[in-house]
């Protein structure tokens, strides 16, 4: 009980509060924040330990709900996800495409060269020890995506492998494509 009701000092004067705790695996739902209080200062003295176990029990209620009503991922969600990041690649590939001259063989060479030199750099970023952060990066961009779809996030578990190494595939694929569409456009 003392752990929910805390006092706080504002001036010369102290406060009581409700203080709870956030768990662990939902603290990313609420922005990284940890706990959060509430002021009891109109409270009756005699009534804060009441209000603070009633609503110690509504927060854990709130908790599960939001605990079972997220998802784990599943080979459909993977699906839809790469479906969408597909879209996302072959967008970039023809901006990238279209804005490079390819009527003009410097400025298309130029462009290949980008292009290569991009690829290498991605190449090193996955090769050895470096492709660790590679995943940490590509880790925060998906934990994005999963979130707002309601997806637990398990980096362990093999179906978000699965999908981590087929972003990284796509995105060594994605330069194959630009090649491609710069030496056939017509």
């Amino acid at each position: 009980m003392k752990s929910y009701l805390s006092k706080r000092k504002i001036k010369s004067h102290h406060y009581p509060f409700f203080r709870c705790i956030i768990p662990k695996d939902l603290q990313r739902n609420f922005g990284g924040i940890r706990d959060f209080r509430l002021s009891l200062r109109y409270v009756r003295n005699e009534d804060t330990q009441i209000l603070c176990l009633k609503l110690k029990k509504i927060t854990d209620k709130l908790f599960t709900e939001i605990t079972n009503g997220m998802k784990n991922l599943s080979l459909d969600d993977i699906k839809e996800i790469l479906r969408i990041e597909v879209r996302k690649q072959i967008k970039y590939t023809q901006h990238y495409a279209f804005g490079t001259n390819v009527f003009d063989n410097v400025k298309k060479s130029q462009s290949m060269q980008n292009v290569a030199s991009q690829e290498t750099r991605l190449q090193q970023e996955l090769s050895g020890e470096n492709i660790k952060e590679y995943e940490k990066e590509l880790d925060e961009k998906l934990a994005g995506i999963l979130s707002s779809l309601g997806i637990e996030i398990n980096i362990k578990d093999t179906n978000y492998k699965k999908l981590r190494r087929t972003f990284i595939k796509l995105y060594l694929l994605r330069f194959d494509w630009i090649r491609t569409l710069i030496n056939h456009t017509d």
